[in-house]
């Protein structure tokens, strides 16, 4: 597939589910299971070491990965990828309007009590003030104060791929381009992992 960017330039990308089936992920599971991954802490430093690593602060030793449980095979796949293998510095991504479907005062599906009741009263607050619901991925994986302004089936190119202490996350750093021109908020998103959860959605140039 083809995706252009900002400036117009097309490149072939190839879908993120690709590269994961390489690395061992098994095809038929993710694609009965909507192509969804689970994103958390390594299993290779284990539960307990990822809340210490928590709460002592030393996040960094413990690169998050991705994984898939099949709720249809009732199995995991053996196999998983970090963060920083899924997708690298220097190649171009792109995101399907797909990755969009759900809202974040959605009320659909399975969630705690605690999100029921804030997504709950959202939708009031947002009936009342007359604000438009946002797809989650907007309001939640794209962030900053350009994040309005995000595209979808647009190449971005990936600038850097780090773990960030504001969000206690590692965060993705998208530029509209990838030469050197100044870095700005105009050209510059960050987005958190999650995104790259739904793989039949996320393309990848390289």
């Amino acid at each position: 597939m083809k995706f252009k960017d900002e400036q117009g330039i097309e490149l072939e990308y190839t879908p993120l589910q690709d590269r994961l089936i390489k690395t061992g992920f098994d095809m038929n599971m993710l694609i009965k299971d909507g192509s969804l991954l689970k994103y958390g802490h390594n299993p290779k430093i284990g539960l307990f070491k990822t809340l210490k690593n928590t709460l002592t602060g030393l996040n960094f030793i413990n690169t998050p990965v991705f994984q898939h449980y099949s709720g249809r095979h009732k199995r995991q796949n053996p196999v998983y990828i970090e963060i920083t293998e899924i997708i690298k510095p220097g190649e171009w991504i792109a995101f399907t309007p797909s990755v969009q479907i759900d809202k974040d005062t959605s009320l659909s599906g399975k969630m705690d009590l605690l999100t029921f009741s804030a997504r709950l009263f959202t939708k009031f607050v947002r009936l009342f003030t007359g604000k438009k619901d946002k797809p989650i991925v907007e309001s939640t994986y794209i962030f900053g104060r350009n994040s309005d302004d995000f595209k979808f089936s647009q190449g971005y190119y990936i600038s850097d791929v780090l773990y960030y202490e504001g969000a206690g996350d590692y965060i993705i750093i998208l530029r509209t381009n990838s030469n050197d021109e100044e870095i700005t908020a105009e050209n510059t998103f960050l987005a958190l992992p999650d995104i790259l959860g739904k793989t039949d959605a996320v393309y990848i140039s390289y």
